[in-house]
C-alpha cells in the first residue's frame, strides 16, 4: 500500500469517527426515553396533569421523527399506552384544569413540522450583571412569575379560539402580558411562550414569531449562564423547560451535545427525574410539580420526557 492509499484510509477512517458518536448519544436518548416513559406508565395514577402533558408532546415530536425505526415505533406505543391508561375522574380537575385537557391533550394540536437552524436567536442586552453563581440562582430562583394569572391567560386563549379562531380575543392585561417586549426571569418567560405556542397550535391569527425570537433569546443567555456555572442542580425543571419550549421552535442554539448530556446525567436509575436540593438553598417552587416516588417530581419527569424526544428528533433530522 503506497503513501496515497494510506492516506486515503487514515481520511476514511477519521471521517468515520463523527458516526458513532453520534450514534452512541442516540441510543443513549433512546434508552433514557424509554426509561422514563416505562417509569411514567407505571406510576400514571401518581402524575398530575402537567407532567402528563409533557408526555402529550413526547409523542408530537416521535410522531415527526425523520426515517423512524422499530425502536423509535416502540416509543411512540409506550406514549400511547401512557395516554390511555389516565383516569381522569382519579385527577380532581379544577374547571380549568378540565378545559386544559380537553384541547391541550389532542396530539394532533402539538404534531408540527419544524425547520431546525441556527442564526434567529441571538445576543441581548444581559438583565443584570452577575458576579456569582449563587447570586445568579438567588435571582433566577426569586424571579416573580404569576402562576395563576398566567392560568387565567390560558383559559382566555383557549376559550377564545373556540368562539373565533382566526382572532382568540385577550382582555387587555392578559394580551399586555403576553406580548409585552420587557422579559421576566425564569419560568414566567418560559411560561409566556407556552401560551404563545398553545395560541399558534390552536389556530389563533397573531403574529407569534417576534415575541417567541425575542423570549428565546432572553432564554438562551439564561440558559448559557446556568451552563457557565455548571449546572446548577436547583434550575433543572427550569432548564429542561426552556430547552424544551425555545428547540421545539426550531432555535438549534438550544440543542449542545453537553446540554443533552447534562439531561441525561439528570436520570434516575429508576427511570425519573427530580430537582437536587442543596442545604440552606430556598428554591422556588412550581406549583404545579408534586414529588412522586424515589425523590423524583412529576413535572420534571414529564418534562424531561418531552426534552427527550425532542432531542431525538433533532439527531434524527438535524444534526
Amino acid at each position: 500500500m503506497d503513501v496515497s492509499q494510506v492516506l486515503i484510509v487514515l481520511v476514511f477512517f477519521s471521517a468515520c469517527q463523527c458516526s458513532p458518536i453520534g450514534d452512541d448519544l442516540e441510543n443513549r436518548v433512546v434508552n433514557a426515553l424509554s426509561s422514563v416513559l416505562g417509569f411514567i406508565s407505571e406510576n400514571v395514577d401518581e402524575m398530575n396533569l402537567d407532567g402528563l402533558f409533557g408526555v402529550v408532546l413526547a409523542k408530537a415530536h416521535l410522531l415527526k421523527l425523520c426515517a423512524a425505526e422499530k425502536k423509535h415505533l416502540l416509543l411512540s406505543n409506550q406514549t400511547s399506552e401512557i395516554l390511555s391508561q389516565i383516569r381522569w375522574e382519579h385527577k380532581n380537575l379544577s374547571r380549568s384544569y378540565t378545559t386544559f385537557k380537553k384541547f391541550l391533550f389532542d396530539v394532533k394540536v402539538w404534531k408540527k413540522d419544524v425547520e431546525f437552524t441556527r442564526g434567529i436567536v441571538g445576543a441581548v442586552t444581559p438583565p443584570f450583571q452577575i458576579h456569582t453563581c449563587d447570586q445568579y440562582l438567588g435571582i433566577i430562583s426569586n424571579a416573580w412569575f404569576p402562576e395563576k394569572f398566567s392560568d387565567k391567560c390560558l383559559t382566555e386563549i383557549i376559550n377564545g379560539s373556540r368562539k373565533k379562531r382566526s382572532r382568540c380575543f385577550l382582555d387587555r392585561s392578559c394580551l399586555e402580558y403576553v406580548t409585552a417586549s420587557k422579559c421576566m426571569l425564569g419560568y414566567g418567560i418560559t411560561h409566556k411562550i407556552l401560551l404563545l405556542q398553545v395560541a399558534k397550535a390552536l389556530g389563533c391569527k397573531w403574529n407569534t414569531n417576534p415575541p417567541i425570537i425575542n423570549y428565546c433569546s432572553h432564554i438562551l443567555w439564561e440558559v448559557r449562564q446556568n451552563a457557565n456555572c455548571g449546572f446548577i442542580g436547583q434550575l433543572d425543571d427550569l432548564f429542561l423547560e426552556q430547552v424544551l419550549l425555545c428547540g421545539s421552535e426550531g432555535f438549534l442554539e438550544f440543542f449542545e451535545v453537553r446540554w443533552v448530556e447534562h439531561v441525561l446525567s439528570l436520570q434516575s436509575r429508576f427511570g425519573c427525574f427530580g430537582i437536587l436540593e442543596n442545604e440552606g438553598v430556598v428554591v422556588r417552587k412550581k406549583r404545579e410539580a408534586n414529588a412522586i416516588k424515589f425523590g423524583c417530581t412529576d413535572h420534571t419527569t414529564g418534562l424531561a420526557a418531552a426534552a427527550l424526544s425532542l432531542f431525538l428528533r433533532i439527531l434524527r433530522c438535524s444534526v
